[in-house]
């Protein structure tokens, strides 16, 4: 499964809606676009869900946009 299908499978079988996928390529950086209500969701996984993934998430709610930035670790 691809990087992108993988990160989005993993959120929404935990509930968390994700809206619209940002990605360019087939990098393993990801940016979904998530509700805001779905925040307190994202932080509790955020740290199972970084040794799960091998992966760095951050969370941000600049530029009027709610997201959830989501990199492999094994990036360069």
């Amino acid at each position: 499964m691809a990087f992108k299908e993988t990160v989005v499978d993993y959120l929404k079988k935990r509930g968390v809606q994700v809206s619209r996928v940002e990605q360019d390529g087939d990098n393993e950086s990801i940016v979904c676009h998530v509700p805001q209500s779905d925040n307190i969701k994202v932080a509790n996984l955020r740290d199972v869900m970084e040794k799960a993934l091998n992966v760095a998430v951050l969370q941000s709610d600049s530029f009027g946009m709610n997201v959830v930035i989501v990199e492999s670790n094994d990036l360069e």
